[in-house]
């Protein structure tokens, strides 16, 4: 069950479909989507199309938090080397 309220989520996945054929395979797609899985996200982009999803805490606004986050299929190590390289600059 997903945690987004079902407006929110077809809102989200509404915005995953018109960015599909700009985002392609050639960029990478780094959603804070609350409740929203990876899978979901890739179901509705491009096949090959590369996630990563981001899940930071409230701390993150003043440079105190933490944020977990995980690539989809097709994303890369250098993709989540860049989405770290990121989350520190701001200190998560």
């Amino acid at each position: 069950m997903d945690s987004a309220a079902p407006g929110i989520l077809h809102l989200q996945l509404g915005v995953a479909k018109v960015l599909a054929k700009k985002i392609g395979k050639a960029k990478l797609l780094v959603s804070v989507a609350a409740g929203v899985p990876v899978g979901r996200i890739e179901a509705n982009l491009e096949k090959g199309a590369r996630v990563v999803r981001v899940m930071p805490n409230i701390n993150c606004v003043v440079g105190a938090g933490a944020a977990g986050f995980a690539g989809g299929s097709a994303a890369t190590a250098a993709d989540l080397e860049k989405v770290g390289a990121i989350l520190n600059s701001f200190g998560v």
